[in-house]
């Protein structure tokens, strides 16, 4: 009698925590058909579903409104990536996972950031976008002849000449040549961004034996790169080897090639061949001027003047 009395017992709290059940599963439902997604799809799709059906899903709605909340909380702190989305499927309603808007905007940022290679160049500049290049009266120029380049590359990917932006330090001249990068980026263009002063150190502290593979390799990268950024020129230490082992070298081959090349300069066309004339080797303007012969090829001489933005803009100058 009494092992009955406890499986009657037991049957009870079965039933009540079934009904408990039941209940809460009711709730939920109930609540997921609130959802403003879930009703605007029955709304628009329900007229091609049974009232059987619909009932058959309800998991499923459930699961859509669940991992809805999951995903907008993954965007909230930038981990956004895949979210859902009712469709029909055969004779009950399916999730369906895709790509979030964030995500894809990532993934393109990623994208064209792949395409731009940077060697000690700051992230400002990096991700410099020319929607938030400022056009005053001492950039028109620039303006200009970007302008006209990119008119140009979009018509034909053929050479034509970069630019030589110069003028005093902190005009925003390096920050320049970054939204350009970027822009080109968009377009699926491969673009090598180097700072000329650093760069020329480096390859002066590698200056070994062992270490010869690695200069040739960052020389070989410069030369064959579609598009490249020279960034403060005119700054490095100059030596014999760097001007006419490393520079000209770099600038023979992409005169030759006809490859594209930008630069930004503290200093004009004048004041760089000055610079190139003088080293520890003593003075020697034939090699100076051959390299400028090869500068003024691949580019021509942009002027960049006006108020120090380096605080507004982030350029590295």
């Amino acid at each position: 009698m009494k092992e009955m009395q406890n499986s009657s017992d037991l049957m009870s709290s079965f039933i009540e925590d079934r009904q408990e059940w039941n209940q809460k599963y009711k709730t939920l439902v109930e609540e997921a058909f609130k959802d403003p997604d879930v009703q605007r799809f029955l709304s628009e799709e329900g007229s091609q579903l049974t009232k059987e059906e619909i009932e058959k899903s309800y998991s499923k709605i459930f699961e859509f409104v669940r991992q809805k909340k999951k995903s907008k909380e993954r965007e909230e702190d930038k981990r956004a990536g895949l979210v859902p989305r009712l469709i029909v499927n055969t004779g009950y309603i399916d999730v369906a996972y895709e790509p979030s808007e964030l995500y894809q905007r990532n993934r393109k940022k990623q994208a064209i950031q792949s395409k731009i290679q940077a060697r000690n160049i700051s992230k400002q500049v990096r991700f410099a976008s020319i929607a938030t290049l400022k056009n005053t009266l001492g950039r028109s120029d620039a303006f200009q002849a970007l302008k006209e380049f990119l008119l140009h590359f979009k018509e034909s990917r053929t050479f034509q000449k970069g630019f030589y932006l110069y003028g005093t330090f902190g005009v925003g001249k390096s920050y320049f040549l970054g939204a350009v990068a970027n822009q080109l980026a968009e377009r699926g263009v491969e673009t090598l961004m180097v700072h000329l002063p650093s760069l020329i150190e480096e390859l002066k502290s590698s200056f070994t034996k062992e270490s010869g593979g690695s200069i040739n390799e960052k020389i070989e990268e410069m030369k064959q790169v579609e598009i490249l950024m020279i960034d403060d020129i005119g700054a490095e230490n100059i030596t014999a080897w760097s001007r006419d082992a490393v520079l000209n070298v770099i600038l023979e081959y992409r005169m030759q090639e006809e490859k594209i090349t930008f630069f930004t300069s503290n200093l004009d066309f004048p004041g760089l061949e000055n610079h190139l004339t003088f080293t520890k080797d003593g003075e020697e303007p034939m090699k100076a001027k051959r390299i400028m012969e090869r500068i003024k090829f691949l580019s021509k001489e942009v002027k960049m003047y006006g108020e120090n933005l380096r605080n507004e803009e982030g350029s590295n100058e």
